[in-house]
Order: structure tokens, then sequence, then C-alpha cells
């Protein structure tokens, strides 16, 4: 994936767990569950429309795991898997209908180990930076009372690799959608599994506005990350005073190279005007 947006933005209210990870260069992957969208990773399973499409979707699925496990030849997988199935059809279709459910279960339980980092990007083609943007003050940035996170993509990528060798990390743009990713469970276990997954990259196109970059990583909670991954903060323009304070002495204490703006509402069009402190 290219690098064309290399500007993230992250809009958070300013609290006690908030200060604290920013003075020790962490950031919080939540769970899905903790995400704001109800949405959030939801996909459909493909079924079988009739009784012949489930037999022939196992006898399909049963063969293509007989050849990925076995080695076999497709041939002799197809032959073993009918011999099976002429055996006794009923024993053959619950013990398919056991494996799949399973694999469900197991595949809900992966992706509760997840952790995920929601940043916003730039809007293709639009002058204006995602500082500029009214909504996402509003729905993360605690109504203007809070600040927002500027990253280097490619510096905060590459230290987050780096800082948490434990765990594993991915970063994708978001797609948005008029409806759920669908995953064909029949076809292929490992590309099922793949599949799955790219449901973590699907949101309804309600959420456009939002332009998403997320980080994926097989862990959640505080990552650390390197101070010059974080290139400016906001401050937004309806936040208290002892806040700003706290923000202030933050930026200057740990990260001195770091730039400091003030976001504020313009008084005479529906603008937010950007100004460095």
């Amino acid at each position: 994936m290219d690098l064309e947006c290399n500007k993230l933005y992250k809009f958070q209210s300013v609290n006690e767990n908030a200060i604290s990870a920013l003075e020790n260069n962490h950031i919080w992957l939540s769970d899905l569950d903790n995400l704001n969208d109800p949405f959030e990773g939801v996909v459909l399973f493909k079924e079988p429309a009739s009784l012949q499409d489930k037999i022939s979707s196992y006898h399909k699925l049963s063969k293509n795991t007989l050849v990925k496990l076995s080695k076999l030849t497709d041939a002799k997988a197809r032959e073993l898997v009918l011999q099976r199935y002429l055996e006794d059809p009923k024993g053959f279709l619950e013990f398919c209908g056991n494996q799949v459910s399973n694999f469900k279960i197991k595949l809900l339980n992966n992706r509760k180990e997840i952790g995920i980092y929601s940043t916003a990007s730039d809007i293709p083609n639009n002058p204006q930076t995602q500082v500029s943007n009214m909504l996402l003050w509003s729905h993360y940035g605690d109504g203007f009372s809070g600040f927002c996170l500027q990253f280097n993509l490619k510096k905060l990528k590459e230290s987050l690799i780096k800082l948490n060798p434990e765990y594993n990390f991915a970063w994708t743009k978001i797609n948005y959608v008029d409806k759920p990713h669908e995953v064909d469970i029949f076809s292929d276990v490992g590309k099922s599994a793949l599949e799955f997954f790219k449901g973590l990259q699907c949101k309804h196109e309600q959420w456009l506005y939002e332009c998403e970059i997320r980080f994926i990583s097989t862990g959640k909670g505080l990552m650390k990350f390197s101070s010059d991954a974080l290139e400016k903060i906001y401050i937004g323009g309806k936040m208290l005073e002892d806040d700003q304070f706290k923000l202030k002495k933050l930026r200057r204490d740990f990260f001195p190279t770091t730039e400091l703006f003030k976001a504020s509402v313009s008084k005479t069009q529906y603008e937010i005007v950007i100004q460095k402190v």
C-alpha cells in the first residue's frame, strides 16, 4: 500500500488516561467491542440456499481441506469424500455442519484478541486537512474541548513494529460500503479466514467523512511509539484553561520538537481556523 496519506489524525478527549499515555509515548489499541460503530467487524456468512447446495458445498469444502492437509490430488480427495458421503449421508452432513460451526466460533473468538487504533486521514482532492473537520472535532474531540494528534504514518508504523516486537502490526484504509462484507466459508478454510478479517476493513458509507486508516495488531492496550512520529498537536477551541496548560506542559517536556497549534471557530463563517501557538 502506498503512503500518499502520510498524515494521520487522532482526535481525543482530555482525561487522565490520555495524558498519561502521551507522557509515556503510548497509544491505546481498543478491542472491537469498545469502538463506537455498532456494526464494527460485522460479516455475513454465505449460506447454501437448498439441501442440494449444502451437500455440494460440504463436498467442496471437505475435498479442499483434504487436498490441503493430506497433499492428495483433487481427483483422489473427491473420491474419498464421495465414498464417505455414500456410506452415511446424514452423518457426513452433521459432521461437516459441526466443523463449519466450530470454525465460525474460532474466527469470532480470534477477533476478540485483535487491537485496533483508528485514525483519520485527509480527504482526497480536498485542500483542507482533517483538523478543519467539524464532525471529527464534534464526534471524537469532545465537542471541540479535546485535542488532535497529527502523526506521520510511516514513522508511527515503523516505531510500533520496532518498539513492540511481541506483537504483529498491519495498517489499512477503510472501505466504505452499503452492506456488510460477505464470507463464503465453504470454498476454502484458509481463504475464508482471510476473507473474514477483511470485514475489519469495511464500514458503512455514512462514516466516509473520516477517511479512516486503522492499525490492526495481535495485541490490545498500550503500545509504545517513537516521539518523532508525533508531528503536531492541535488544541480544541473550547478546551478549558487548565487542560490547555497540561497539554502545553506535556508538549514542552516530552515532545519538544512537536509543533503546537490551536483550532478556533471563525467569527464570520462556518470554518475552523488553525493558528500556531
